[in-house]
């Protein structure tokens, strides 16, 4: 498979699962705890970038298949 899973993807997913399961029990009891503030914001942003890098080995793949001389349509 071209396109298979790599350790980029897996890692992002995990990065995902701890902040979607840690949001709603700040929003539902901790909204108050500054420190929990600070976390969410953390585990936000580290979502993002890490979901934004983990896209960069798939379009590097994808470039070099689509221009690759011969490359099938």
């Amino acid at each position: 498979n071209k396109f298979a899973a790599t350790v980029f993807g897996k890692s992002k997913m995990a990065v995902q699962f701890v902040t979607l399961c840690y949001l709603p029990i700040y929003l539902g009891h901790l909204r108050d705890v500054q420190f929990a503030h600070a976390m969410a914001l953390a585990l936000i942003w580290t979502t993002a970038v890490v979901t934004f890098l983990s896209a960069v080995p798939y379009f590097i793949r994808a470039g070099t298949l689509l221009w690759r001389p011969g490359a099938d349509a």
